[in-house]
């Protein structure tokens, strides 16, 4: 032998003089005949978003490639499966597989449950998407039994990067002109009815950030939260965020929301109080770095005033 490599108390894989791979038992009985290019486990892959780290399990498949071919084995040798490219990850009992230039998922049976015609894929953490006729169909190995009859138009990922080290992650994904919000679990959390949804990141000044979403119905605008509750009601015509540039935890609630009614506009804070009356003709600020100052015009006069974090105060004249 010229090298010999562990896969579990039982197993091991072996290389012959002439530079093939097979798979033994530790007696030394091959049970994978020597003749392949190279030959590798196929295991289950856990990610941690946490830390980002990666946990490889073992499972009772191989991957073989002969030149531009590879095979799916059992540890018994048995040919289960043939294409161009497999990745070496097991999902369920499903794997990514390739012939020629495109994509499909097939059983560790060899049966398809996407044919290989997928132009392009994509990972959000543990579920996968394939563009498959100019569609997307989203795969989540942690659900049984899927047979992947909803496509969507587009698919985004919203990424939350909590405070105290957490993640949350969430697919924002268009279908027939309507817009709707999926949890990992591929779970409809804001429903796919709405006619634009734009995610915004609010934070508390002692609680991690939360997910907000800019909501757009009968082409008025309002805010909702991740689990469709009202923040903001479907009201205004427009809704300009504003988001404070500086870290300091005299700012106790951001962001605030500039907001157009009937005409007018006004100033809400993000549980939807109202911190400057909606009766102004015209209200600016600082959108890149917001510096805590909006100048104010209503009929002909143009005033500025300051949000110290908690309300609306006349603005301050220093020397």
């Amino acid at each position: 032998m010229k090298k010999i490599i562990d896969f579990d108390q039982q197993h091991y894989f072996a290389q012959n003089q002439k530079g093939k791979w097979g798979f033994c038992l530790a007696g030394g009985r091959a049970v994978v005949a020597m003749q392949y290019d190279t030959l590798l486990a196929l295991d289950r892959i856990h990610f941690n978003p946490k830390d980002y780290s990666m946990q490889y399990t073992h499972t009772n498949y191989l991957i073989g490639k002969k030149e531009a071919e590879q095979l799916l084995l059992n540890l018994k040798g048995e040919t289960l499966l043939k294409a161009n490219g497999i990745m070496p990850r097991l999902m369920g009992d499903v794997v990514l597989v390739r012939i020629g230039t495109s994509w499909g998922l097939a059983k560790t049976d060899g049966k398809f449950l996407l044919s290989a015609s997928c132009s392009e894929i994509e990972w959000y953490n543990d579920v996968l998407a394939l563009k498959y006729e100019g569609k997307w169909k989203l795969f989540n190995p942690q659900h049984k039994n899927q047979t992947l009859t909803t496509s969507y138009s587009t698919v985004q990922e919203v990424v939350n990067n909590t405070r105290y080290n957490q993640k949350e992650t969430f697919l924002l994904v268009q279908q027939d002109d309507k817009w709707g919000v999926l949890n990992e679990n591929l779970k409809p959390i804001i429903p796919i009815e709405k006619e634009q949804l734009k995610p915004i990141v609010t934070v508390n000044k002692y609680s991690k950030k939360k997910t907000q979403f800019l909501v757009k119905e009968k082409n008025l605008w309002g805010v909702v939260d991740i689990d469709n509750k009202s923040i903001l009601e479907v009201a205004y015509a427009q809704i300009d965020l504003v988001q404070w540039s500086r870290t300091t935890l005299n700012i106790a609630q951001q962001p605030l929301f500039v907001v157009t009614k009937n005409g007018k506009r006004g100033i809400l804070n993000q549980e939807g109080t109202v911190v400057l009356p909606i009766n102004y003709d015209a209200i600016d600020f600082k959108k890149e770095h917001f510096d805590g100052v909006f100048e104010i015009k209503k009929e002909n006069t143009t005033s500025q005033v300051q949000w110290d974090g908690y309300q609306i105060v006349e603005m301050s004249m220093k020397p």
